[in-house]
């Protein structure tokens, strides 16, 4: 693509579909951009959804802890930590 496809593409994100100039091309440069990114987008949802589990496990660990700041200190520590596989 010798063109800047993502120029300007931060608004036609914004817009409503049904506000899409089809005059300007909008919709096939939206469309267009969005071929693009699939590989990163498909990425971002993946460490959102282990990020999700992780925070879902640690909840269920958590059942005991009398300290709701304890609990937000641990999701944030989150990335720090790493797990063995066992068994």
């Amino acid at each position: 693509m010798g063109k800047p496809v993502l120029k300007g593409i931060r608004w036609l994100l914004l817009k409503h579909p049904d506000n899409l100039d089809d005059t300007r091309n909008e919709r096939q440069r939206l469309e267009e951009a969005l071929k693009l990114n699939e590989p990163l987008a498909t990425t971002c949802y993946m460490k959102l959804e282990g990020i999700n589990n992780k925070i879902t496990t640690l909840y269920k660990m958590a059942y005991g802890f009398r300290d709701v700041e304890f609990f937000k200190l641990k999701i944030m520590a989150l990335h720090e930590t790493s797990y063995v596989l066992v068994g």
